[in-house]
């Protein structure tokens, strides 16, 4: 009796073991292709039979019309939606990489994301962020509005899948709340220099707006830099080329830590691609944003953020 009841619990234990699945390995990728990102910043868009078309815009606005060969893609698959904070990284890259191969997507593919440009938030810019933050090399952004050919309601068809990559992440473009408070709260010593800065990309209402009245919710004053995130793209929705000079005759560097924020991490992501797409090395994207720093006063109204 007592062999058979252990029979029973090894062939459980057994099952069990073959049931569980192996936790996605995450390893550091080593830097982007700053030449490829500047050159693909530079030069005209070209499309061809190794680049896939991103579509970024919500699975309302794809539906309705797309780009025939376009797969979509929102920015909430590569954040925590549900999260009081929706802008963070995915805890599940694993899953996130199936996702991605599924549609025909590894780091080795040449991707361009499109979306509204300046009409929408800066979606195309974050799922291009995210990308290169998973370890993709080629990666562009651009305005769907360019490209004007044959539109279409219908679904593009499957992709060939990809197989599942190992996950290479690049931490040093995602900064945490801890970060940013050291870095808001900072002293210089005499003669010292300001390496580490934070750059607010909401809106000028939004900046000044710190504390709304009444509301309930304090946005803690982070002594940051505010440049709307529409500055840091064309109409066409590339990168600002001419925004590298402005920041660098304002004292910045191209290896100065360089933090974006904005509420939700969307913004803040789409000029984090757009600043290392003009060459700064060293920028991170505060994708918890401004949600994640908030204090919740006990009484007034639930603060409703104004944009993304």
């Amino acid at each position: 009796m007592k062999f058979a009841l252990r029979s029973i619990a090894l062939v459980l234990t057994l099952l069990t073991l073959a049931c569980q699945t192996t936790p996605t390995k995450v390893q550091e990728q080593a830097e982007p292709n700053w030449s490829l990102l500047q050159k693909n910043a530079v030069e005209p868009i070209e499309i061809d039979e190794r680049t896939v078309l991103v579509d970024a815009r919500s699975a309302f606005d794809y539906s309705l019309s797309h780009i025939p060969s376009a797969i979509n893609l929102p920015w909430e698959e590569f954040a925590q939606p549900k999260n009081r904070a929706p802008g963070l990284v995915t805890a599940d890259v694993g899953g996130l990489i199936k996702q991605l191969a599924l549609k025909g997507l590894s780091p080795e593919v040449r991707v361009i994301v499109v979306g509204n440009g300046l009409k929408g938030q800066g979606e195309e810019g974050r799922v291009a962020w995210s990308l290169l933050h998973l370890g993709f090399r080629d990666v562009q952004v651009a305005n769907i509005e360019q490209f004007h050919f044959g539109w279409t309601q219908v679904e593009a068809p499957p992709r060939e899948n990809r197989p599942e990559w190992q996950a290479n992440v690049r931490s040093q473009m995602v900064a945490g709340k801890d970060e940013v408070m050291r870095i808001a709260t900072q002293k210089l010593g005499p003669g010292e220099r300001l390496s580490a800065r934070i750059l607010d990309v909401r809106s000028r209402q939004e900046y000044f707006a710190k504390t709304p009245k009444g509301e309930g919710y304090v946005t803690p004053d982070l002594n940051a830099i505010h440049i709307p995130w529409e500055q840091f793209f064309t109409n066409e929705g590339r990168p600002k080329r001419d925004m590298k000079n402005q920041l660098l005759s304002m004292g910045w560097q191209p290896n100065d830590r360089i933090v974006v924020i904005s509420n939700k991490g969307l913004r803040s992501g789409a000029v984090a691609f757009s600043l290392m797409s003009i060459g700064f090395r060293n920028v991170a994207n505060a994708t918890g944003g401004y949600v994640e720093l908030t204090t919740h006063k006990k009484k007034g109204p639930k603060l409703r953020p104004l944009g993304k």
